[in-house]
């Protein structure tokens, strides 16, 4: 399972799910955006389990990406999860810092944990190298390649600019030539690096409530779409750090939890609500002013800090779930997603990564990009 082949479905809603299997990790990356320790909590493995196995041929995502903290802490669960996906016709992917190559061998029950998974994404990058030395990362990757599974790197750097991020570019396909696809991305103000890097502007004061004011314009929200299982078993329409280390989740955001949802219930109500139909056409700030209400977003509020803010009052929600229901407004969100299948992974990773170096998912590649127009 190619990287590219991930990105060019993640505009659809429901075609995965992430599960955080663990808050625990080994590592102390500055970076951490969970703020990850040894120590933290993790869920029940009978729970995680039960949901996936709730996945059938009839009705399953097409990938499950198992996450963490470091979900290769728990070896043996990844492989379970992995294998009982694959039964209902799921693909897998896991993404670790591979913390286990510090000691210059990989244990057996990793590494039947990394040869049950479809993709395997390491995470390489200034700070991940702290804690584990590029060419201990390296062998992973090698050792991965000769096992015949597809894997991929995911680093960060400062920018398009950050000097280490060309380094690293060169170092990758000194070593591998173009077999290994990397996701680039930037580092944020979340987690660890919450404490050094600057974040968005202070909100401001609560913008007035029911103001007319001019319509936005439309901004789509194409990361409302695939489920995420926090670490606490709650399930969020959203992989914004904020939303899954807040408590309570935005009502408009909560599919659930896995103590008593199934996949084909969390499914249903990802594709079916009419709040988050709506994000993934309008986006949030148009959405804001549709339900114009008490408890608007503050003034100056992010686009994702809009979201969490939405209120909603009963009266604008029911016109939202009426109108959601209208002929015109299936073919909206059928065209909306259309445009961004047929704009392929590249589009996808240039708005949420490195623009400059989108084109690097696609390395070792066979044909043409998935969905590319």
């Amino acid at each position: 399972m190619h990287l590219a082949e991930l990105l060019a479905r993640r505009p659809v809603p429901a075609a995965a799910v992430f599960l955080a299997i663990t808050r625990r990790c080994p590592l102390r990356c500055a970076h951490c955006s969970t703020m990850s320790e040894a120590t933290s909590p993790q869920q029940p493995a009978a729970l995680l389990q039960r949901f996936v196995e709730s996945f059938s041929l009839a009705d399953h995502p097409e990938f499950v990406l198992i996450t963490g903290g470091e979900p290769l802490l728990r070896p043996r669960l990844v492989a379970a999860l992995a294998r009982a996906a694959r039964c209902a016709g799921t693909r897998s992917y896991v993404l670790t810092g591979a913390f286990f190559a510090r000691s210059g061998r990989t244990p057996a029950a990793i590494t039947a944990a990394l040869e049950s998974a479809d993709h395997v994404a390491v995470s390489i990058d200034r700070f991940h190298e702290a804690e584990v030395p590029r060419p201990q990362a390296f062998r992973v990757l090698h050792d991965l390649l000769a096992a015949g599974r597809d894997v991929s790197i995911q680093a960060c750097g400062t920018g398009p600019g950050d000097p280490y991020l060309a380094a690293l570019t060169d170092d990758v396909r000194r070593e591998f030539g173009a077999r290994v696809p990397m996701l680039v991305t930037a580092v944020l103000p979340v987690g660890r690096g919450r404490a050094w890097l600057p974040g968005p502007p202070a909100l401001g004061a609560p913008a007035a409530a029911g103001g007319p004011g001019p319509i936005p314009p439309a901004a789509p929200c194409d990361l409302a779409a695939w489920p995420v299982v926090g670490f606490d078993g709650t399930i969020t329409a959203c992989c914004n750090q904020d939303v899954l280390d807040t408590r309570p989740v935005p009502e408009h955001l909560r599919l659930g939890h896995i103590a008593s949802q199934s996949w084909p219930e969390v499914r249903r109500r990802c594709v079916s609500s009419p709040v988050l139909r709506a994000l993934r056409t309008r986006g949030p700030r148009q959405l804001a002013h549709r339900l114009a209400g008490p408890g608007q977003p503050p003034a100056g509020a992010t686009y994702c800090g809009t979201c969490r803010f939405l209120p909603g009052t009963p009266a604008g929600l029911r016109a939202l779930a009426a109108e959601a229901d209208q002929p015109a407004a299936r073919l909206i969100e059928e065209q909306a997603l259309a445009l961004q299948l047929a704009a392929g992974p590249v589009s996808f990773a240039r708005r949420h990564g490195d623009p400059t170096r989108a084109e690097q998912i696609l390395s070792g590649l066979a044909g043409p990009p998935p969905g590319a127009a």
